[in-house]
């Protein structure tokens, strides 16, 4: 009786087999790190750009809700101005309440402005402090309330009748780089934030329409009719 021995090639995997099954694992395990890298490429940047609108959006409602509640409160340093309230074309200075997480409490006075590292912030200190030196420009017991890291500039402009230097054209009601010693606020306030090139934060420029809110809480705007009273 003749016995045949089994065929090498039906018992196992030749090495070209092996060989071309080791390059097919190895291209597929490349393709599934370079999809996974691309994955959580697009997760970063999502969330970057995701935590990058949530801080604009929160600067703007923050800045917002603090010139919306402007006090006519008299300055002191300029008789017959009917609010304490001051523009300039990169920093602007004003009187209004405490946010509310610090309520009850005296008036406080805010000023916008941008330091020399490039941080825009909101800063505040209390209207009844004996050390504050309003007309300085020093920041120095000013409490910060931090709202965009690394601007490039920040640019205001206001909006109203032009009776000052510093108009940007015309007459009548134009946008104005500078807004002091005025018996009303401006008709509007527009705030603009730049960053560097390449950053893919993006500012809309924020118009805000500045009122005045009297002890009774009524917003107004100064010169209009009481609360109560027709207009």
């Amino acid at each position: 009786m003749i016995t045949t021995l089994p065929d090498s090639r039906e018992s196992g995997f030749s090495l070209v087999e092996m060989l071309v099954a080791l390059a097919v694992t190895g291209f597929t395990a490349l393709l599934l790190a370079t999809a996974v890298g691309r994955i959580e490429g697009v997760v970063h940047t999502g969330r970057a750009s995701t935590h990058a609108l949530a801080q604009i959006a929160g600067a703007q409602l923050a800045l917002r809700e603090r010139l919306e509640r402007i006090l006519p409160a008299p300055d002191p340093q300029n008789p017959g101005s009917a609010v304490d309230f001051r523009g300039q074309s990169a920093v602007m200075d004003w009187v209004g309440t405490p946010v509310d997480a610090a309520a009850p409490d005296a008036l406080w006075r805010y000023r916008l402005a941008r330091s020399g590292d490039g941080r825009v912030s909101l800063y505040h200190r209390s209207s009844l402090d004996p050390l504050a030196d309003d007309r300085s420009t020093s920041l120095a017991g000013w409490s910060a309330i931090p709202l965009l890291d690394g601007t490039t500039d920040l640019e205001l402009a206001y909006f109203g009748t032009a009776s000052a230097p510093g108009t940007l054209s015309g007459s009548g009601r134009v946008w104005q780089r500078q807004w002091t010693t005025r018996r009303a606020l401006p008709l509007l306030v527009r705030i603009i934030v730049r960053f560097p090139e390449g950053d893919r934060r993006s500012w809309v420029d924020l118009i805000v329409h500045p009122r005045a809110v009297a002890p009774d809480e009524c917003p107004r705007v100064l010169g209009s009719a009481p609360c109560g009273d027709p207009a």
